[in-house]
């Protein structure tokens, strides 16, 4: 960020780092102008970035947003390793477009239903929820198509804390998600 806060502050903006607390890197004011100015750095060619989801969402909302971008930045070999040189190219204003866009990472919720368990027993994947009781129909279709594990209408101590059955070996237990 050295280089893009030397830029500005060379043309007689005041440079502020709010990286730790912002969806961008600086804020730059100059009398009653203001910018966001969101850094990437790289070592190679400057073809393509990684942005957050919050950084795109605010470059969006943002008509002040600018993208600074370092590239060809060598790592040096000191201790704590650091960075030399670099080539800085300035997109201001800056505005997103799908078209430059491409989903690289996705976030999914890992939950008792979207998260298939093996059972602890047998190892077997064809696991499902416990079921305890008398079944109506809609719980034996449920049962017929393997999403649920029916562990019968009486209460014994170990299925209390039960809420998994394996329908190879018939195993019961609390999954991490109970």
């Amino acid at each position: 960020m050295s280089v893009v806060r030397a830029r500005y502050e060379s043309s007689g903006w005041t440079v502020e780092d709010v990286s730790n607390h912002r969806p961008y890197d600086l804020v730059c004011h100059r009398g009653t102008a203001h910018l966001h100015v969101e850094v990437k750095g790289l070592s190679g060619l400057p073809t393509r970035v990684h942005l957050t989801a919050n950084e795109v969402e605010h470059a969006r909302s943002c008509p002040h947003a600018v993208l600074a971008v370092v590239s060809g930045i060598e790592i040096t070999q000191s201790t704590p390793p650091g960075t030399a040189g670099g080539s800085l190219d300035v997109y201001d204003p800056w505005r997103v477009e799908d078209e430059h866009l491409r989903a690289t990472e996705y976030s999914y919720s890992l939950t008792r239903e979207t998260q298939p368990l093996d059972c602890p027993a047998c190892g077997s994947g064809r696991t499902a929820p416990l079921f305890l009781g008398l079944p109506d129909l809609e719980a034996e279709e449920l049962g017929r198509r393997g999403e649920v594990f029916f562990g019968g209408d009486v209460l014994l101590p170990e299925l209390i804390e039960a809420d998994r059955g394996c329908l190879t070996c018939r195993h019961i237990w609390r999954s991490p998600y109970g």
